[in-house]
């Protein structure tokens, strides 16, 4: 499927950095997948948990995103005149 032309700007002109931690045991030693394979699964390197596939979380990333700079957006408006 085919990015709207709106995610893709957004893809380009956000650098975002995030740190991952493993919902079982609170490691951030997850394993992604090297080659980009959307169905690939992240799995703990410590405890074995999984998380989910790359295609997942990349569209939980991009929504948390989306909402920080809505709300920064918002914050922003709110401090006008």
């Amino acid at each position: 499927m085919r990015e709207p032309n709106c995610l893709s700007r957004v893809h380009r002109l956000m650098d975002v950095t995030v740190e991952l931690h493993c919902d079982k045991c609170g490691s951030a030693n997850l394993s992604l997948p090297v080659d980009g394979d959307e169905q690939a699964t992240i799995e703990c390197n410590d405890c074995g948990e999984r998380h989910g596939t790359l295609a997942e979380l990349r569209s939980e990333l991009l929504a948390c995103a989306m909402e920080h700079s809505a709300q920064a957006l918002r914050s922003g408006l709110d401090r006008l005149p």
